[in-house]
């Protein structure tokens, strides 16, 4: 089976899309779909900066008390990922020409972060900003930005 999108009728930016799963097999196709994003990626021009952890995770938790302040029980409401990424030597042009229509177009909207494609094609995170603050500081000749993300652990 393959996989067929048609944007018939749909003016760009499309938002709405038909989605259309071909056979060889007269059997019928059984479909899921969880996410299914089409659209344009931004790729950084170098890594993190050191000691970017890509396994940070955080446990949130709801702890119930008695009366009298002692600890019943605690129960795990969820895992959520967090991530510091920080670009020390980040081109001028790249950010005003990359980075910056990104920001204006996607942010607060979640977004795919994936670190390292080739290496780890599996860690992919759908993550949303955790402060929405823009500060892309000049150095002598870069510019410096750190991005603060969290996202549901699966």
């Amino acid at each position: 089976p393959y996989i067929y999108i048609d944007p018939t009728g749909v003016p760009y930016p499309n938002i709405y899309w038909q989605v259309i799963f071909y056979s060889q097999f007269p059997s019928p196709i059984v479909a899921q779909v969880g996410l299914m994003f089409l659209g344009d990626y931004l790729e950084f021009p170098c890594y993190p900066e050191r000691g970017f952890d890509p396994n940070s995770e955080e446990v949130i938790l709801e702890p119930t008390r008695s009366e009298r302040g002692y600890l019943l029980g605690v129960v795990e409401k969820y895992r959520q990922r967090r991530l510091s990424v920080e670009f020390p030597f980040l081109p001028d042009s790249w950010v005003r020409n990359n980075f910056l229509p990104f920001w204006n177009e996607h942010i607060p909207k979640p977004f795919l972060f994936v670190w390292d494609y080739e290496n780890h094609p599996r860690e992919i995170y759908l993550v949303e900003m955790a402060e929405p603050r823009l500060e892309v500081p000049y150095n002598p000749i870069y510019r410096s930005l750190r991005l603060e993300m969290v996202g549901r652990k699966a």
